[in-house]
């Protein structure tokens, strides 16, 4: 019984393991499927705003008069006036479609047949899960219906055995004092002799026994132990992997944030670990001729002094101070990014023989 209590147990940790696995992924679709409904109605929201926002201009007589004099102006001037109405109205209505088209096309990754899916998951690991429960609870009913089957044995002195035994004894305790023969002496103390020996057998074994029935509460001690570890193991679990959550989207809304600022240049601020969580790198990246972003070490000189600028740039505006900035060896860049500083570029020239400046 014992050992199919066990059986039980083991596959009831399984039961738990995987109900934990499947609690992780409702949790992980939730997520998800809030992201997608917020960024759906932004998107729905954004869509109303560009609809709403319609031509309201309209073409009258009093834009065919002057607004000095008040007299009606010549025929090819209202043409023309006209023309720039009409060529308004085709840009601002050319204007809302590009926007229209521009949120369909980000709407489709947050669409309500994603959303469905993404809720159909759900509903298929709550399902398994519920299912998952149902077979615990199972399990939990066979540990306890088998847990009362099991007989707890009396006390040796309170069997029959025991009691035959002791009849035995007394009885030919009795047959000994009537005996006066030596030989029927003997052979009665012989026979208490084996059944004394019977007897310490009996209780040597009966000893076993408790020792066993020990065993068996210490086990149900440690399996109800295990099961609480288990259950702080998942509540941990469910705790390291909020903060794991909670430190991946931190670090993209920091990047994102100061990325903002800046046009050609990107900065990689965090870097995610193999062993888990993010290590703080702060390096610049600058696209190459390719298109590819690589790391500012690896650029060439022109794109490095170009990011060196406008990172100055940004920090100026930001800081609200503006100082001169000078770039050294300036001859060996082609196009040397202009800032709202005042910049001065140093210049090496073979036909110059004498310092020159020169003021744009």
């Amino acid at each position: 019984i014992y050992k199919a209590i066990n059986a039980l147990n083991n596959k009831k940790a399984e039961l738990v393991q995987t109900s934990m696995e499947y609690k992780n992924n409702i949790y992980s679709l939730d997520l998800k499927i809030n992201e997608c409904i917020s960024n759906r109605q932004r998107l729905l929201d954004e869509y109303d705003r560009v609809k709403a926002n319609t031509f309201n201009e309209k073409w009258d007589e009093n834009n065919e008069l002057c607004s000095l004099c008040g007299q009606k102006l010549p025929l090819d001037k209202i043409e023309h006036l006209k023309i720039e109405f009409e060529k308004r109205r085709e840009e601002h209505n050319k204007a809302n479609s590009i926007a229209k088209e521009k949120i369909n096309k980000e709407g489709q990754q947050f669409s309500k047949a994603i959303i469905d899916g993404l809720n159909k998951q759900k509903t298929e690991y709550s399902n398994k899960l519920d299912a998952i429960n149902t077979e615990i609870s199972d399990i939990n009913n066979k540990i306890n219906l088998a847990k009362d089957s099991v007989l707890k044995p009396k006390p040796f002195e309170e069997t029959t055995i025991a009691e035959s035994i002791k009849n035995r004894i007394e009885r030919l305790n009795r047959d000994k004092e009537n005996i006066d023969t030596n030989e029927a002496l003997q052979s009665i103390n012989k026979k208490i002799y084996e059944l004394d020996k019977k007897l310490q057998d009996l209780k040597e074994q009966l000893i076993k026994i408790n020792v066993d029935e020990k065993t068996r509460s210490r086990i149900n001690e440690l399996t109800n132990e295990r099961k609480n570890k288990a259950r702080e193991l998942e509540y941990i679990d469910k705790g390291i992997y909020l903060c794991d959550e909670f430190s991946k989207i931190k670090a993209r809304m920091i990047t994102d944030n100061i990325n903002k600022n800046f046009k050609t240049i990107k900065f990689a601020l965090f870097k995610e670990q193999v062993n888990g969580g993010f290590k703080e790198i702060c390096e610049p990246l600058i696209k190459n001729k390719a298109g590819q972003w690589v790391e500012y070490k690896s650029a060439n000189t022109a794109s490095q002094v170009n990011a060196n600028l406008e990172i100055i740039d940004v920090l100026s505006n930001f800081y609200n101070l503006k100082l001169p900035v000078i770039v050294d060896r300036a001859e060996s860049i082609s196009n040397i990014e202009k800032i709202s500083s005042q910049q001065i570029n140093l210049i090496v020239s073979a036909e110059d023989k004498e310092f020159r400046i020169e003021q744009e």
